[in-house]
């Protein structure tokens, strides 16, 4: 794991990175939840490419509020909130920036930061 986030930081735009991301963001769902691959995400979302980013996005939109409420995953929530595109962005905007929304997460143990970030976004 530390040696594909390494691999992310320091040479992410080359063609084998590349391939390597390609080949591991096919299990990204996945990866959000394990207890060592959400570091790996969240490298892709810090330093991966635009394209990887987006499919780290999808991933997440897929079922964010059990993201956002999920140990591991509710620190890529809080990333993706910051390092995605525009455009991912207000996508998981318009699905968890509702006040009953805010307030679940709120009250979750780990949903409540992204609840926090999610406030600090407005």
């Amino acid at each position: 794991c530390r040696i594909l986030c390494r691999l992310l930081e320091f040479s992410a735009s080359s063609h084998l990175t590349r391939r390597l991301i390609d080949e591991v963001l096919t299990e990204a769902e996945e990866l959000c939840c394990h207890s060592f691959g959400h570091h790996v995400v969240q490298s892709v979302i810090e330093h991966g490419l635009e394209k990887h980013r987006s499919r780290v996005a999808a991933a997440l939109l897929a079922n964010p509020l059990e993201y956002a409420k999920h140990r591991n995953a509710s620190y890529l929530i809080e990333r993706a909130l910051n390092f995605c595109s525009r455009d991912d962005q207000e996508s998981l905007l318009r699905l968890l920036a509702h006040p009953g929304t805010i307030v679940d997460l709120a009250l979750s143990q780990y949903g409540c930061y992204v609840a926090r970030a999610l406030l600090q976004d407005k």
